[in-house]
């Protein structure tokens, strides 16, 4: 594990850092997951304020959050999903993805704040090899998947 600071994350990177939202009741966690969009900007409803967003598949947490987090075989399966898919073509990868995100119980796509994850250290667990075709796929993901952004967390 080598650690990063958290402007150097990009797109396809797997990294475990310590996170607590701001909700009530919320519990800092040590997370572990696979960076789909590290740089979004995104106007807030209630202020017009900007706020930077990081975009990500929550692979594990600790405490553990019952159903939101992949079991080790699970994890495997994808990353050799993701790794085959990514010499056949960017489409594949993003397939992959997207079938991961459908089998879940629980949702494990999770939007995080950047300024909440810049106060703790960020280190990179894996990085897979992906083309720029294949990032700008994963990239996709986080436009298409429809997420209803919960503005009070950040």
């Amino acid at each position: 594990m080598r650690r990063i600071s958290w402007g150097r994350v990009e797109i396809g990177q797997i990294v475990t850092f310590r996170y607590k939202g701001k909700k009530e009741g919320s519990v800092s966690r040590k997370r572990e997951c696979l960076i789909l969009n590290p740089n979004h900007r995104y106007r807030r409803i209630s202020d017009g304020k900007y706020v930077r967003l990081i975009h990500a598949i929550q692979l594990t947490s600790i405490p553990k959050v019952s159903g939101g987090t992949l079991s080790a075989t699970q994890k495997n399966r994808f990353f050799e999903s993701v790794v085959e898919a990514r010499n056949a073509s960017p489409r594949k990868v993003y397939r992959a993805v997207n079938a991961l995100l459908g089998k879940t119980a629980k949702p494990i796509y999770r939007t995080f704040a950047w300024h909440i994850l810049n106060r703790n250290g960020c280190f990179i667990t894996k990085t897979l090899d992906l083309t720029e075709e294949n990032k700008k796929e994963l990239y996709q993901i986080t436009k298409s998947t429809g997420i209803n952004i919960d503005e009070s967390d950040f």
